[in-house]
């Protein structure tokens, strides 16, 4: 009996992530605004001259952005899992980006550098 309802609940749960995990790629397809960094439970500001930073994926998998406020511009590719991204700028460099969270308004990502595996960076769809 015990071993039927830990069953049970083990399908519900792994279920239920799976759901929760499943990326809707028309929602990436906006203009992202730089809300915030998390780091260890602890949210961050954006640095004065990161406040008009964005992020605008765009459909035809080109988008341009402004990081630390310098503009850039190049392709982008998602994961055929659909679980990351990966920007191209004009220069040939690449970063990817795993995708933590994604709604109608909000997209949570974490970069696979090193130095920045503990930081999520929040975009907004609204400008703040």
């Amino acid at each position: 009996m015990i071993q039927n309802f830990i069953t049970f609940y083990s399908l519900i749960l792994f279920s239920g992530f799976s759901a929760h995990n499943d990326i809707n790629k028309n929602l990436l397809f906006k203009k992202w605004y730089l809300e915030k960094y998390e780091a260890f439970w602890l949210d961050f500001a954006p640095e004065p001259h990161e406040v008009n930073d964005y992020l605008n994926l765009k459909p035809d998998f080109t988008y341009e952005s402004v990081d630390e406020g310098k503009f850039s511009k190049g392709k982008w590719t998602l994961t055929q899992n659909e679980k990351s991204i990966t920007l191209y700028d004009s220069k040939g460099e690449s970063i990817t980006f795993n995708i933590i969270v994604l709604t109608e308004d909000h997209l949570e990502l974490v970069a696979q550098v090193d130095e920045l595996v503990n930081v999520s960076i929040h975009f907004s769809s609204t400008k703040k």
